[in-house]
């Protein structure tokens, strides 16, 4: 896909999402080393790219970086972004038992290429904050935002409980993060106000 139709895409859902709204990208990263050198062509022979010179244009080359694919999300307007490579998700999000089971699994005969591949992907989350402002009870660092409901339990205790989707946790770094983001294996953006 061209960046600009990327960019007119991701801008459009600011302008039409009145609620929190979330978006999530897993795309390739390039970088500019030999191993995404071979991307580019492997890439470009199976048509997935064009080899015109109108591919200057292309999402995949202008935004080969983590960085760059978050940057792309942040200037549509959303208000916190969070990504990380493959790699870093992997031993992040999947569990150190998920990951021994896997292994016993298939075992991988190059993990080299396998880390080189995990290294040239990323996943990236951005959130749109339904009022433009921190009340949506998700955690962002400050406690003071979060928001508390009192209920009962059946034998007639009352609980506190956070009043937290799991869809408003999905902009958390740390322990309460379902998608597993650990901080400094990920990046972390915010809007300026």
């Amino acid at each position: 896909m061209k960046d600009s139709a990327s960019r007119s895409l991701l801008a459009a859902i600011p302008k039409t999402c009145k609620s929190t709204t979330f978006v999530a990208l897993y795309d390739p990263i390039l970088l500019s080393d030999p191993f995404g050198r071979v991307m580019e062509r492997n890439l470009t022979n199976a048509g997935v790219i064009s080899s015109s010179s109108s591919s200057s244009d292309s999402s995949l080359f202008t935004n080969r970086t983590l960085s760059s694919q978050m940057e792309k999300i942040k200037t549509a307007g959303f208000d916190i972004v969070i990504g990380c490579d493959m790699m870093n998700a992997y031993e992040t999000i999947v569990t150190k038992e998920q990951r021994q089971c896997a292994n016993r699994c298939e075992m991988l005969d190059e993990i080299e290429e396998w880390m080189l591949i995990m290294r040239h992907y990323c996943f990236v989350v951005g959130e749109l904050l339904s009022s433009k402002g921190r009340t949506d009870g998700c955690n962002h660092g400050d406690d003071e935002t979060a928001t508390t409901t009192h209920n009962t339990n059946t034998d007639g205790r009352e609980n506190e409980e956070n009043n937290v989707s799991c869809l408003e946790k999905l902009c958390t770094v740390g322990n309460n993060s379902p998608l597993g983001f650990v901080e400094g294996k990920c990046s972390v953006l915010y809007q300026e106000s």
